[in-house]
């Protein structure tokens, strides 16, 4: 703040006689700096959060100075929708500081669990005195952030035309709509006809580099973290698997090894027999309508369905895909499943019109080395067959409600 003093200067010409060539006297003002004493809010301590990172998966940590308080005070995090500190964030966590001295110091701040991944709430805030208790000199520095950012991969499986599924598209650009920073339409059509050991393999590492490369890209501020959430349909379901499993091998740039893993499996029926394939034809021969070995129900008065049962058994002979499996570094897997038979599908069903349907294995027969939880829905219960579980995923998961 400044004062303004008014100062009459008496002319140079003093003394003279006055006459109209003589200039006069002009008045001038002066500015004078206050001393900050006489601030209102002079005297005041300050505390400012000068950074914010994520340390490890379930801390965080943050850089703060402190000027003239040597009293405890609280530290929150929230997820916000902005940089800004607001009522509307959400707290998940805080500590206390006790450090009385001043000065710049670290601090730390145990989440107790990981962040998982919230595309509308893509920062993450570090709050000083969140409640507004400590009267500062300045309110404006109490806060730090950094991102959490969202990458999706969405992979299908094998599919009847050859061509890409209809419901990729419309999914990915929901995921964006909702807030997802980038989605992979990972498209592996020829590889996903071609019935050779190892095609799921291959396309789950071709998968693992495409999700390190667009992390690196998201990851451009410092202090960002990368959340992945992968998604496959099907023999999809085998690669995105897969690309963990990679993933967990080569892990990429940091940002992405600190990020949330969501692994959503939906109908999980890899191309892959459970027995050889004489035993799968003998089951044909027997009419049943279930194959155990290729793990589908069919009709067996349908030509063509029997020509699409005994067409997958030699496919899935010859492919002989590594399972859908949860790997280590997952922190959600979600499997939608339905085991249905074919005439049990709903009205206008792919299943219907062809006679088959794929039966995904339940979750608890689901590879689960490390024995993480895993979260199922049977959709089954909605009449929703193999072909249509992507849909319902789209429908009732993904989209927004209303």
């Amino acid at each position: 703040m400044f004062s303004f003093l008014r100062k009459i200067l008496p002319s140079p010409r003093a003394g003279r006689a006055a006459s109209a060539s003589v200039p006069r006297p002009r008045t001038r003002l002066g500015v004078e700096a206050l001393d900050d004493r006489a601030l209102p809010s002079a005297g005041l301590p300050d505390i400012a959060i000068l950074s914010a990172r994520l340390e490890d998966p379930t801390a965080v940590a943050f850089e703060y100075r402190k000027i003239g308080h040597t009293s405890p005070f609280r530290v929150g995090v929230y997820r916000s929708a902005d940089p800004a500190f607001d009522p509307a964030d959400e707290r998940v966590g805080g500590t206390i500081v006790r450090f009385p001295g001043g000065g710049v110091r670290t601090g730390r701040v145990d989440l107790g669990a990981e962040l998982p991944t919230d595309p509308a709430r893509k920062y993450v805030l570090v709050v000083a005195d969140p409640g507004g208790t400590v009267a500062e000199r300045d309110e404006g520095n109490n806060a730090a952030s950094f991102r959490k950012l969202a990458l999706s991969g969405i992979a299908h499986g094998f599919t009847l035309t050859g061509q890409v599924p209809a419901w990729m598209e419309p999914m990915a650009q929901a995921l964006e709509a909702k807030g997802y920073d980038a989605v992979i339409r990972y498209e592996w059509l020829a590889l996903s006809q071609n019935p050779v050991p190892g095609g799921a393999v291959i396309a789950g590492q071709d998968l693992a580099a495409r999700v390190r490369a667009a992390a690196a890209a998201l990851a451009v501020r410092p202090g960002d973290v990368v959340d992945l959430h992968l998604i496959g349909h099907s023999r999809g379901t085998g690669v995105v698997s897969q690309a963990l499993l990679g993933l967990d091998q080569v892990p990429g740039p940091r940002a992405l090894q600190l990020g949330y893993t969501t692994q959503t499996l939906l109908d999980p029926h890899v191309a892959r027999n459970e027995g050889t394939l004489a035993e799968g034809l003998t089951e044909l021969a027997t009419g049943t309508g279930v194959s155990r070995v290729g793990g589908f129900s069919y009709d067996p008065t349908n030509p063509t369905g029997v020509a699409l049962a005994t067409g997958t058994l030699t496919f899935q002979a010859l492919a002989q895909d590594p399972p859908a499996f949860v790997p280590a570094g997952v922190d959600r897997t979600e499997v939608f499943f339905q085991r249905l038979a074919w005439y049990q599908t709903a009205p206008g069903s792919v299943e219907l019109l062809i006679g088959l349907n794929f039966l995904s294995p339940l979750p608890g027969d689901i590879p689960n080395p490390f024995g993480w939880p895993v979260y199922s829905i049977d959709v089954g219960a909605y009449g929703v067959g193999h072909f249509e579980v992507p849909q319902w995923y789209l429908a009732n998961v993904v989209l927004p409600p209303g």
